[in-house]
């Protein structure tokens, strides 16, 4: 067959499967699935399979049904495990779900600019560079010769699966490290983010040692057990999931604490000046007093909700929601819930909560007998020390809190995990060089 002719079969075949990609994107209730299995997973298991061997096959003649199998089952697994993921978290699955719907949804709104960008890089990357680079090679080498097939796959594996891959891992990213994500949503998501590696780990593997990278093996020797490792080929495996996984939810985790521990202190210190005034109503000027504190706390909560682009969306939303672009509308209807759990929104609410109990005490107090004024207030002063209490125990909890026993699973995962994978990739390459040409 000409060769003109196996690359306009290529062109064609692959404009296919990008169509198909781009009528089944991940929706947005996938986010509620809890990990559980379903046949949209499946679909795009498949879809990811295709995406990458399909042109590798169409371009150089290439292929490798055992290796095939191999990514088949590394995609399988990173979704099997998603599940029991998904099984641990039980009923907060959904939750949680919702919880990184919003923090996605978050990053379209604030980052719209990066996001579009990041796309617009990616579409280049898949539908011009990577065209162009396998057509050089294709025209270059003989049909079916093992420079062809080594070129194509080396090439496919840096423009279909680490651009991609490096595209939506700035996203992810992003979340993890994001100031305003709750703390059971940053450990949740890390923990479905973790099998997601597994798929990507694989291709790193075999790339690194493709690409002959692999560098001299060394044997690990424990009460009789021995294998033999290539640590030049491990590092980047760990370094993967410490950029991807470990560093961002580090940083978030940091971030999300000082946010959290700023707003709490915003919320005391009103607390405490509300209590102050009650302690000891002085005939004659509470009225004021109070009147003055709200009218503080009102006008703080709206410098904050200007300050943040996102509350500023929220409150243009929620007072007209007809300006909810239709297609953002069901993503924002159904993060709703996954809001509360946003700092900055719970900081919202006990300002507005705040704001109106000061107002309803005023004019309880204005209402009551002179006599009984003080001890009114007296009781409404213990209430509200009570509560900034409480948020004292609750900022000494947050400044204690450490997330060591996820990191230390993660970490563990991933040490094992690239000491096999590297194993596997030596496989891999062997059965991709020897398949006949």
């Amino acid at each position: 067959m000409p060769k003109i002719l196996r690359f306009a079969i290529f062109l064609l075949a692959y404009a296919l499967l990008a169509d198909w990609a781009r009528r089944n994107p991940p929706q947005a209730q996938d986010a509620l699935t809890g990990g559980k299995p379903s046949w949209a997973a499946e679909r795009r298991i498949v879809m990811a399979l295709a995406m990458f061997f399909v042109p590798i096959y169409l371009l150089s003649g290439l292929w490798s049904l055992k290796l095939v199998l191999l990514v088949f089952s590394a995609l399988q697994l990173a979704t099997s495990m998603n599940w029991v993921v998904g099984l641990i978290q039980g009923q907060q699955s959904e939750q949680l779900g919702l919880g990184y719907l919003w923090a996605s949804a978050e990053i379209g709104i604030k980052y719209a600019k990066t996001a579009t960008a990041i796309l617009l890089a990616l579409s280049f990357s898949l539908f011009i560079s990577y065209p162009i680079v396998a057509g050089v090679f294709f025209f270059r080498y003989p049909w079916g010769s093992l420079s062809l097939q080594n070129s194509i796959f080396k090439c496919s594996l840096i423009f279909l699966i680490f651009v991609s891959y490096a595209s939506l891992e700035i996203l992810t990213t992003m979340m993890l490290a994001s100031d305003h994500l709750d703390e059971d949503t940053r450990q949740a998501l890390f923990m479905t983010l973790l099998p997601a590696l597994i798929p990507t780990a694989v291709y790193v593997a075999i790339a690194f040692r493709a690409f002959g990278f692999a560098g001299k093996p060394f044997t690990f020797e424990f009460w009789g057990f021995s294998q033999t490792f290539s640590l030049q080929a491990m590092l980047p495996l760990l370094a993967l999931f410490a950029v991807t996984l470990l560093f961002p939810y580090l940083i978030g985790t940091q971030r999300a604490r000082r946010k959290n521990l700023a707003l709490l202190e915003i919320t005391k210190g009103y607390l405490a000046e509300l209590a102050d005034i009650l302690e000891a109503p002085t005939a004659g000027q509470y009225e004021e007093e109070l009147d003055a504190l709200r009218n503080k706390v009102i006008a703080r909560r709206d410098e904050f909700t200007k300050e943040d682009p996102i509350l500023t969306v929220a409150a243009v939303y929620k007072n007209d929601p007809t300006k909810i672009p239709l297609v953002f509308k069901p993503t924002w209807d159904a993060t709703e819930s996954a809001r509360d759990f946003d700092p900055r929104f719970k900081l919202l609410v006990q300002l507005s909560k705040l704001a109106e109990e000061t107002e309803n005490i005023a004019a309880n107090l204005k209402d009551r007998a002179q006599g009984t004024v003080e001890l009114a207030a007296e009781h409404w002063s213990r209430r509200y020390e009570s509560r900034k209490n409480e948020l004292d125990s609750e900022i000494e909890g947050t400044k204690i809190r450490k997330p060591l026993i996820t990191l230390a699973v993660g970490a563990l995962a991933a040490t094992v995990a690239s000491g096999v994978l590297d194993d596997v990739a030596k496989k891999a390459v062997q059965w991709i060089t020897h398949v006949p040409t």
